[in-house]
C-alpha cells in the first residue's frame, strides 16, 4: 500500500498557483516526517495494468493477437503496481520487433 502525503513546507505560505510538495512513500515513518493530509492510496486493478503496460509495450497501444496472452501474464506479475506495469511495457517494447510494427 502506497502513502501521498502532500503539504506546504513549514514557514511557506501557499502561492495563489497553488505550489505545494508531493512525498510519495510506502513506509509509514517517512510519511510521517512530512505533516499535513495523509492519503492512501491502493493498488491498481488488472484493467488499468493493462492499459498501462500496453501503452508502454506497443506502438499506438495495438497488440498483436498472439501477444495478448504473454500481456496478460504479465500484467498479473505487476499485483496493481503502476511502475511495474510501465517498466515491464518499456522492456517488452525494447525487446519485440515484428515486420508489420516498427521497431522502437
Amino acid at each position: 500500500m502506497s502513502l501521498i502525503r502532500v503539504s506546504t513546507p513549514t514557514g511557506f505560505q501557499a502561492t495563489s498557483r497553488g505550489n505545494c510538495i508531493l512525498v510519495t512513500t510506502r513506509m509509514k515513518w517517512i510519511a510521517s516526517l512530512v505533516v499535513v493530509d495523509l492519503h492512501m492510496l491502493g493498488k491498481l486493478g488488472e484493467d488499468h495494468c493493462w492499459s498501462i503496460f500496453k501503452q508502454r509495450a506497443f506502438v499506438d497501444g495495438q497488440v498483436p493477437e498472439g501477444l495478448v496472452s504473454m500481456g496478460n501474464r504479465t500484467v498479473e506479475m505487476c499485483q496493481g503496481l503502476p511502475l511495474t506495469a510501465s517498466v515491464l511495457g518499456g522492456l517488452t517494447r525494447s525487446q519485440l520487433c515484428f515486420p508489420t510494427l516498427p521497431c522502437p
